[in-house]
This record gives structure tokens, C-alpha cells and sequence, in this order.
């Protein structure tokens, strides 16, 4: 899969951003090229929530997809404590 045609934009909110987890969200969102000529644009957020040092983050991914006619918006189960597992699942 090549990188993606489309506009992209991934946010990092309360998390560092993280080369692996973007280059993650960058793959999987250039297949949505694949999926339908109407995707427009995709942005992404990446949140930790909550203030958890002492057992680590939850995480939760945020994707809204432009396409021609609207918006599809997904949001990820909260809680997930494994951040590129938050990833894979958002986007399946």
C-alpha cells in the first residue's frame, strides 16, 4: 500500500506523538484510498486519557473521514491501555 493521496492529519492530544503509532494510522488510513473514490480526507486523534502514572494511559483514537456526500466518524472503545492495539481496532 503507497502512502495516501488524500489529505491526512493526525493529532496527538495529552500523548507524545510517537513515530511508530503515527507511521501505524499513516498505512492503514492510505488503504482508505482503496476503499472509496469519494474519501476526501482523514484526520485522526490520538488521546490519552485520564491522569494515570502509576498504571499508564488509556487510550482512545478519534477518526472522522471526509467523503463526498458528508463525514464518517469512529471513535475507539476507551480504555484501551495498549496504544498501536487502540489503532488496529479503530481501523478494522
Amino acid at each position: 500500500v503507497g502512502a495516501m493521496k488524500l489529505p491526512l492529519q493526525i493529532d496527538f492530544r495529552d500523548v507524545p506523538p510517537l513515530a511508530s503509532v503515527e507511521g501505524e494510522i499513516r498505512r492503514r488510513a492510505a488503504r482508505l484510498d482503496h476503499w472509496s473514490p469519494d474519501v476526501t480526507s482523514c484526520h485522526v486523534a490520538v488521546e490519552a486519557e485520564g491522569n494515570r502514572h502509576r498504571i499508564g494511559h488509556a487510550y482512545r483514537l478519534r477518526v472522522r473521514v471526509g467523503v463526498a456526500d458528508g463525514e464518517i466518524a469512529v471513535t475507539s472503545q476507551p480504555g484501551d491501555e495498549d496504544i498501536h492495539r487502540a489503532v488496529r481496532t479503530t481501523f478494522e
